[in-house]
This record gives C-alpha cells, structure tokens and sequence, in this order.
C-alpha cells in the first residue's frame, strides 16, 4: 500500500511517500529474512518515501531494527481457520486504513 502524505514538506518535497507492509502472514523462514534484509537494507527518505508502516505480530516486530522512519503495528495472531482471499484482503485493507487514517499520518 502506498499512500500521498502531506508531511513530505518536512523533506523539502513536494509531497511524500507513505509505504504500508502487511507481515501479517510472514512466518517461514526465508520470508521473515527477506523482509529483514530489505528493511536493513534501505535507506528511504532520500527515494521520498517519510514513512514505512509494518504490521506484524509481536515476535517479529522484535526483531526488525527501530529506524526515525519506520512505524511498528503490532497486531493479534491470526485466526487458524483460512478465510478466502476477498474477505482477507477486505479485512486487511480496511484494518490498515482506518489506522492510518485515525493517527492522521495521511
């Protein structure tokens, strides 16, 4: 999810890059290391982005270094059963608006 921000004037933009990441579901191994290489990795505010967002379940949030730009969302471990993929994606995109939209980081 990638969203306009207007606290881009803050990095002498015109307007800023707000970046959303569901991690809810990362738990294999090679997943939770990818997302953790990429994040160590970058360097987003010279790119325009002024915020990344992450949602996770708490072991992993742990493990993710702080950064001045990264936003931690701790959430609840997920149900076991398997809903299909449209009430997913309806659950999760309306869940990580409404908190981004409630914290006015829009």
């Amino acid at each position: 999810m990638i969203v306009p921000s207007s606290t881009g004037m803050a990095f002498g933009l015109a307007s800023a890059i707000v970046v959303g990441i569901d991690a809810t579901r990362n738990r294999s191994g090679g997943a939770v290391a990818h997302l953790r290489g990429i994040l160590a990795a970058i360097d987003p505010v010279p790119c325009g982005i002024s915020q990344v967002h992450l949602w996770s379940y708490d072991e992993l949030l742990q493990t993710i270094k702080s950064q001045p730009w990264l936003i931690k969302h701790p959430v609840a471990a997920q149900p076991r059963i398997h809903p299909t993929a449209a009430c997913l994606a309806v659950f999760s995109s309306t869940r990580y608006c409404q908190t981004i939209r409630s914290r006015s980081y829009v």
